[in-house]
């Protein structure tokens, strides 16, 4: 493959030994794990790339095939962070039978890895919530209480908020902690914290130590005030950052569940440090600690006939176009901002930097993505896999993993509503989430859930595409470049 002058190969970014040394690492025993990513909701992909970039095969995994029992055929699942409903966008695929078979599984042996969402999952949850989702009744797998947990929250949560926060090891010694410095940036996303776990096998590795110049706190998203309206009924004072903080919140944890193992995240450590989470930090180190837990139960790898089928390349090119138009409308719309006086923060940036600088990345994503898969659709011995390629989700599906046929569909109609909204009066907001399908700010880049948020998942699945093909580049920063001086504590975090 002839490579674009926009492309680094693995492990060329300044401070990458960390990467470097990851990489070489896993590949020595990745490879011989069934990876399966849960592909019914949420948002993946991050941790798809990283799998393939670790010389693996993400599988994607929906729900029908985990309640028919074919979650036997492997050894890892990742459950990943949640879409527009969160923990509910991922359970209902599931419902009863499909939340039991992954209980079965894990019990008999497999490894669970929870995110976000997906951690939060794996947790002791409340009657509360398995009153409103009990589906979520069948899914008992570590006895660990919830630090910000909180039935009237944002579902089922009080968020501390979105950026980077400054982690510490709880336990050097921990299998999650194998190659990570004392403390060290991972990003969180209104996600779980959880208690010191005491007794039970259960052991924290990663403890919320201070939020960063790159975090904002929930209660202050809004401008103007010092929490959203109604934010009293679900925080007190202190902010909940800094509750977890003096509570010595758990970020990272694991335990036994009968004979298997869970993982649970409450941070994305499969998360970059871009504005839209490209460009991995040292934190991935925990993902790949995590996989690596499965070694011991590996089945070999996959058989040809589980691997997704070869279809032709005009939908990748028909893609590639796409990319290519959105990424001219990031351009052009990077300095028409809407009224942003009233839009959420986060990451530590205002709406209007977020605004800037997301629709900048994106169109230079979109682009080098487009000319990414218009030269790997070129090569001769091409192998488009069709559930990277071109697979539709299922009806209400929350998101999930679909190709990239629909990736940049979703896209592109993100972005027609979003400058029609242009011409229309700003939605007013009260609440950091609020008109999500009507402001323009959301609809493009306040989140991994936007247009911009969706262009680098399919910078990402290209990526997933590429590596499947045997090419040792992606079209996306692989490591950030950021420097440990980017991301000190911020005071008034305590």
């Amino acid at each position: 493959m002839s490579v674009p002058v926009h492309l680094e190969p693995v492990g060329t970014a300044p401070d990458s030994g960390w990467w470097v040394q990851t990489c070489l690492q896993l590949a020595a025993v990745l490879p011989q794990l069934r990876i399966a990513v849960y592909a019914s909701g949420g948002s993946g992909y991050h941790h798809a790339a990283l799998i393939a970039q670790w010389a693996a095969i993400p599988e994607p995994l929906d729900a029908a095939r985990i309640c028919a029992g074919e979650l036997d055929q492997y050894d890892v699942l990742v459950m990943p962070g949640g879409g527009l409903r969160a923990m509910g966008g991922l359970l209902q695929p599931l419902g009863e039978t499909g939340a039991a078979q992954i209980q079965r599984w894990v019990e008999e042996g497999g490894l669970y890895v929870g995110s976000c969402a997906g951690a939060f999952l794996g947790a002791r949850l409340s009657e509360n919530f398995l009153t409103s989702h009990p589906e979520a009744r069948g899914l008992h797998l570590l006895n660990l209480k919830i630090a910000n947990a909180a039935d009237g929250g944002l579902g089922g949560l009080d968020s501390p908020g979105v950026g980077v926060v400054q982690a510490e090891l709880t336990d050097p010694a921990h299998p999650l902690a194998r190659g990570l410095p004392q403390q060290f940036p991972i990003v969180h996303y209104n996600g779980p914290c959880f208690l010191p776990p005491a007794g039970s096998g259960i052991s924290g590795a990663v403890t919320w130590k201070v939020a960063t110049a790159q975090f904002t706190p929930w209660e202050t998203s809004l401008p103007g005030s010092s929490g959203p309206e109604g934010a009293e009924e679900h925080s007190s004072t202190p902010q909940v950052a800094a509750r977890l903080a003096v509570a010595a919140g758990q970020l990272a944890v694991s335990g036994p569940c009968g004979q298997g193992t869970v993982v649970l995240f409450g941070s994305h450590p499969e998360f970059g440090f871009s504005v839209l989470q490209l460009g991995w930090g040292v934190a991935a180190r925990l993902l790949a600690n995590a996989l690596a837990l499965g070694v011991s139960r590996s089945s070999g790898p996959l058989p040809s006939t589980v691997l997704p089928q070869a279809i032709g390349r005009d939908s990748v090119l028909k893609s590639a176009g796409l990319l290519a138009q959105a990424a001219e409308r990031f351009s052009s719309l990077v300095g028409r901002p809407p009224d942003l006086r009233a839009a959420p923060a986060f990451m530590g940036l205002d709406a209007q930097e977020v605004w800037k600088l997301g629709l900048t990345e994106a169109a230079t994503v979109a682009q080098a993505t487009a000319a990414y898969l218009t030269d790997l659709a070129q090569q001769p011995d091409f192998r488009a896999v069709a559930r990277w390629t071109d697979h539709e989700p299922v009806a209400a599906q929350d998101y999930g993993l679909v190709g990239l046929a629909q990736l940049a569909r979703h896209i592109t109609a993100l972005l027609d509503r979003a400058e029609l909204r242009l011409q229309a009066p700003v939605p007013a907001q009260t609440f950091p989430y609020d008109a999500w399908e009507d402001h323009p700010y959301h609809l493009l880049v306040s989140s991994y859930l936007s247009a911009a948020g969706l262009t680098a998942s399919a910078s990402l699945a290209a990526g997933i595409l590429g590596r499947l093909n045997g090419v040792q580049v992606a079209p996306h920063p692989l490591v950030s470049v950021a420097s440990a001086s980017q991301f000190l504590p911020q005071r008034s975090a305590l």
